[in-house]
């Protein structure tokens, strides 16, 4: 097979793994339209009582089962990861609609808003006017 030259657009976790599988048998070249690489990701240096350690904040989601490839680039490259405890939760509109996704209780911490019908209720759709100015709300998914 000839050696090909092959662009790769945007250094994120994807772009930077396309780009150094192909670099093996072709010429890469990698554009990123940002000053550094790695996407959405950003680590910072946190002091802890062991020294500095560096702490990635950008990925929303990681786990082995359900990401055995990125785990298996990680275990390559001998980057080691630790476990965490994921969690989320969402304070919209002033406190109007608050919930986390530990657990159901968390989900529905604000009892008061299942009996309330959805015109008078902070729904997602009438939030989100007032905590994000000029989005709309798509079945539950915000789109600018």
């Amino acid at each position: 097979m000839s050696r090909k030259h092959i662009a790769v657009i945007d250094a994120g976790i994807a772009g930077l793994s396309a780009a150094w599988l192909l670099a093996r048998e072709h010429r890469v070249t990698l554009f990123e339209r940002n000053r550094y690489f790695g996407g959405h990701t950003h680590t910072v240096t946190v002091d802890t009582p062991l020294g500095p350690q560096g702490i990635d904040t950008g990925f929303v989601v990681y786990n082995e089962r359900n990401y055995p490839h990125l785990t298996g680039l990680f275990a390559h490259l001998d980057l080691p990861t630790q476990a965490t405890d994921m969690s989320f939760a969402a304070s919209i509109a002033d406190g109007r609609l608050e919930y986390a996704g530990s657990s159901l209780d968390t989900l529905f911490a604000q009892r008061r808003q299942l009996a309330t019908p959805p015109t008078g209720a902070c729904w997602p759709t009438s939030c989100a006017s007032t905590a994000w100015p000029g989005a709309r709300w798509k079945r539950g998914t915000r789109t600018t």
